[in-house]
């Protein structure tokens, strides 16, 4: 029955061709773009290095963990449409509890992120020549974030039950924690301290330098290239500090499911 639930809702996201649009092939519209403004001042054959491209590399991670965080427009779009849509008084009657219908629909919304986030790699790997990284951790990393992001969009949809209003906090959130750790505007700073948080701390840093420790490029000090790695965050190889962050993505995450439950306890959908 549970596997049943977790299909309908699979089936429906698959029939929603604006989601897989934005899900499927605006990260790799948005990758492809984005390599070609940061490599347009890069001489040479600079920004290769042992057959993959550094550049497109960091880019394409970025867009990746940035997808992820979004993915919770996933879960948002079945809270509203079963919850505060006509389908709410069929869930309420039905032999499940309304719980196992709200489980299955994370589960589902996590299965699609990650697997759009697979094809994202994949097809990026052959057009760009990108790096994988350690793909256990790249795995793992994707499948705690897209589980944190449908728990704060379950969260944020509780408090404001309005589609809308909780879509547009998470874009700007995952946007500002982009902007602000430099990764979409170069040079951007808010003081020492602040950019500190910011490159190393939020969700979406966390999540990207645990992919950024968990694999390394070897450049001759002093080179072009070196200096592009430096840049970008791809030098030095430390496992230890990669699974550091993703004990602390965990952490979260198992604090937004808690908070979500003790929430939907006093403020019920």
């Amino acid at each position: 029955m549970f596997l049943i639930m977790i299909k309908h809702y699979l089936n429906r996201v698959l029939r929603d061709k604006i989601m897989l649009f934005v899900y499927g092939l605006l990260p790799l519209a948005i990758s492809g773009l984005n390599y070609m403004i940061f490599s347009a001042n890069t001489q040479g054959d600079a920004h290769m290095l042992n057959g993959y491209n550094v550049i497109a590399s960091s880019i394409v991670m970025s867009i990746l963990i940035l997808f992820q965080i979004f993915s919770s427009s996933t879960i948002i779009d079945y809270l509203h449409a079963d919850v505060m849509g006509g389908r709410r008084w069929r869930l309420m009657a039905a032999p499940r509890s309304f719980f196992h219908y709200i489980f299955a629909a994370t589960i589902a919304a996590v299965i699609f992120s990650m697997v759009s986030g697979a094809v994202l790699l994949v097809v990026s790997y052959f057009l760009f020549n990108v790096y994988m990284f350690n793909l256990g951790v790249v795995f793992i990393v994707m499948l705690i974030l897209s589980f944190m992001a449908q728990m704060f969009g379950i969260l944020l949809f509780i408090f404001f039950k309005k589609k809308s209003t909780t879509e547009a906090i998470i874009m700007v959130s995952g946007f500002a924690m982009q902007i602000f750790a430099g990764r979409l505007i170069m040079g951007f700073s808010l003081g020492e301290s602040v950019d500190r948080f910011f490159q190393h701390y939020t969700p979406y840093t966390l999540g990207l330098n645990a992919i950024f420790y968990s694999g390394t490029f070897a450049a001759e000090p002093g080179s072009e290239t070196f200096q592009i790695l430096t840049d970008i965050g791809l030098v030095n190889l430390d496992m230890g500090r990669a699974f550091i962050n993703i004990g602390i993505l965990v952490a979260i995450s198992v604090i937004l499911t808690a908070a979500v439950y003790m929430v939907q306890r006093r403020r019920p959908l």
